[in-house]
């Protein structure tokens, strides 16, 4: 196909007259145009002038305008003449051409002879022409015959002007699928371009139409088997399937489809589908007896994770020891999944107990009556007589805590003492160590002891509390130890601390 295109409004030129012409590009690429005048006789041909330029370099899609004129000589013979306007590419003369329509001028009769024979400037135009451009005898017309104009890419009707202005007429015309080339346009033409007619000739042209489409069904929810036979039957075809983890559908459902529903398509297309398959699977542990965060860490080995927790009181197990699990061990499950957990809880316990309140903010240590003590104003509530260090540390400790009263089992001559702050039980943290810090006391002197582990020994005068068979306190009964037990497990205490070992003067717990 030639890489210019011609665009001709108009065919027939006056004597001394001018019409403008449209060159434009239609390569993707740029092209060097030169311009050529081709015509029946070598002298008709040098009455064309071309401006304002003969040769120059178009870009893709550019269009240029040009305009041919037209100047008799004296003498000229009378007569019609025509011509052509010749588009080459300058790299590629032979094959890359454009050829215009005729356009048509007539000679007017001047009195000062007859009219030639035709032969004589049909052979000087032919041999003329093959000295000018190199061309074979194609590029002219023996008298009686229509050369084919190109006609792809236009309208039929623009198609059936061009072939009447060749005095050639439309024949057959046949229409065909193109998804390429605008509907009603040419596609292709018999003969083709540059073939010789007899005048009235028919040229068959194809035509091109919109292509079919078909529209795509829902997809989604049907196995891929029917799927397949639903697009067989809409004249489409299943294209790449992807896989996707669903516990909710069967495996090979379609979970999702590409072109939607409604889209259209052309016959043959693809619609691409994602089917389900099945999730991988993961076995749930037995988690019963693990502290929470073990059972946690076993469960992320697994691939699940801990769900919700409830507690459960008990006094045979720690507080946070697994009690029971949901679902249980040897259970499959997604990857991801959460398994429900019962945490040990220490059994609530209610205890009468003992306590004398104070502020906080007025206890201090002072000497009265040359013994040390620690006061609320004017009420005292601990002795310490000459030991002045076990005193000022005792209120450090008070202090640290926030300690707002002390706590008694059985007195008096009580064989355990305790710290609360509120209902709380004190508990150690990094501002109470450092309140510490700041008073002159280092570290806490402290035993540790498993709150589930403690029992009862009855033995001589008294019963003893222990705990992994190691001794803690003496009672002077049953009924006082018992309440010290319960005191321990209802605040959670761990450890027993000391201020003035061995042989202290103060014993506080914490949790």
């Amino acid at each position: 196909m030639p890489s210019f295109e011609i665009d001709t409004p108009q065919l027939v030129i006056e004597p001394s007259g001018s019409l403008q012409v449209g060159i434009s590009n239609s390569a993707n690429q740029a092209r060097t145009c030169r311009l050529e005048i081709a015509a029946e006789d070598a002298e008709a041909a040098g009455w064309i002038a071309i401006s304002p330029w003969q040769e120059r370099n178009l870009h893709p899609n550019e269009r240029s305008e040009i305009t041919l004129s037209l100047t008799l000589p004296p003498g000229a013979a009378a007569g019609p003449r025509r011509f052509r306007l010749l588009a080459v590419e300058v790299s590629n003369p032979d094959e890359d051409v454009a050829r215009s329509p005729d356009f048509r001028f007539e000679v007017p009769g001047s009195g000062g002879g007859g009219k030639l024979p035709l032969w004589p400037f049909i052979a000087a135009g032919v041999a003329a022409l093959l000295l000018v451009i190199g061309v074979g005898a194609y590029l002219f017309w023996p008298a009686g015959t229509a050369q084919v104009p190109g006609l792809s890419g236009l309208t039929l009707a623009a198609a059936e002007a061009r072939l009447e202005a060749e005095d050639l007429a439309v024949g057959r015309v046949d229409r065909r699928e193109s998804g390429s080339a605008a509907p009603g346009t040419i596609l292709a033409q018999d003969p083709g371009e540059g073939a010789e007619l007899a005048p009235g000739s028919a040229v068959a042209l194809t035509v091109a139409t919109e292509p079919a489409r078909a529209e795509v069904p829902n997809l989604v929810g049907l196995s891929q088997d029917k799927a397949r036979n639903v697009l067989r039957a809409r004249g489409l075809r299943m294209g790449g399937t992807a896989t996707r983890e669903s516990g909710s559908v069967a495996p090979g459902t379609v979970l999702a489809q590409d072109p939607g529903e409604g889209a259209e398509l052309a016959p043959g297309s693809a619609v691409a589908l994602t089917v389900a398959t099945e999730p991988a699977r993961a076995e749930v542990p037995n988690l019963i007896g693990l502290s929470q965060d073990k059972a946690r860490n076993v469960l992320r080995a697994r691939g699940l994770r801990m769900g919700g927790t409830a507690t459960r009181e008990s006094g045979s197990v720690a507080p946070g020891t697994v009690l029971a699990q949901n679902p249980g061990e040897g259970a499959e499950l997604a990857p991801g999944s959460a398994v429900a957990v019962a945490l040990a809880a220490a059994p609530r316990v209610t205890v009468d107990e003992d306590c004398i309140r104070h502020n906080p903010g007025n206890i201090a240590a002072k000497q009265i009556g040359g013994r040390w003590k620690i006061v609320d104003g004017s009420h005292w509530m601990l002795d310490f007589g000459a030991d002045a260090d076990s005193a000022k540390k005792v209120l450090a400790v008070l202090k640290a805590y926030g300690a707002d009263r002390i706590c008694y089992v059985s007195r008096p001559q009580p064989p355990m003492m305790y710290i609360l702050n509120g209902d709380s039980a004190p508990s150690a943290t990094a501002a109470t160590r450092q309140r510490l810090a700041a008073a002159g006391i280092g570290r806490e002197d402290c035993i540790g002891f498993d709150p589930a582990t403690l029992d009862l020994e009855s033995g001589g005068a008294g019963v003893t509390l222990v705990s992994d068979r190691s001794r803690m306190i003496r009672f002077r009964n049953m009924d006082e130890a018992k309440k010290a037990m319960l005191v321990i497990r209802k605040h959670g205490f761990t450890r027993q601390c000391f201020v003035g070992r061995p042989n202290p003067e103060f014993k506080y717990f914490l949790r």
